[in-house]
């Protein structure tokens, strides 16, 4: 309706079961936008959507560090509170869990599949993550930034150069002997 009219009675039935949009100008702007959106929204959904690049298959294993990085640069700080309570490394169930909040977020899910391939682990570049686990209760959240696959391949090869490295780096020395033991002990 561009302007308001009086309907003549002769009229009135055949209008009546019709809805209408003001487009006066008062409210010019918001008319224009419920007449136009539906149309660019089925625009949108009729373009085509390149298929989402498949969750990378293997370890089911990815350094968070790696993915957080990723998706902080990606989808800002919502990253973060995302990926802060899952373990490090993030195993099938977080890939999962994070699809999912990218679905009903409306986000990009090629943005995720993306940051899980460069982040996935080789086949036992991890350690035990009861290890990793125990690891951080002894030294705190520092330990996150520490344990990285870095670290635990270092571990693998070679512990005592590892061990040293974590000593020059702080951790108490009690606490390096006692991972070094746990590890020695499979």
């Amino acid at each position: 309706m561009i302007e308001p009219v009086e309907i003549p009675d002769s009229m009135k039935y055949q209008l009546a079961g019709l809805q209408f949009v003001s487009l006066d100008y008062p409210a010019l702007d918001d008319g224009l936008e419920t007449l136009i959106q539906p149309f660019f929204q089925a625009l949108i959904e009729a373009l085509p959507h390149p298929a989402p690049t498949p969750a990378p298959q293997g370890t089911g294993r990815w350094d968070k560090g790696k993915v957080l990085a990723r998706l902080l640069l990606a989808i800002g700080p919502m990253a973060q509170l995302w990926l802060e309570a899952r373990p490090d490394p993030l195993l099938d169930s977080d890939r999962v869990a994070l699809e999912g909040l990218f679905r009903r977020h409306n986000l990009d899910g090629t943005l995720l599949a993306e940051a899980l391939a460069e982040a996935q682990l080789p086949p036992g570049a991890d350690l035990d993550p009861s290890l990793a686990e125990w690891f951080r209760l002894q030294v705190g959240p520092i330990a996150d930034l520490v344990w990285d696959g870095g670290l635990a391949e270092a571990l693998r090869q070679a512990p005592l150069q590892a061990g040293a490295r974590l000593e020059r780096i702080g951790v108490d020395p009690a606490v390096v002997q006692e991972l070094l033991n746990r590890l020695a002990q499979g």
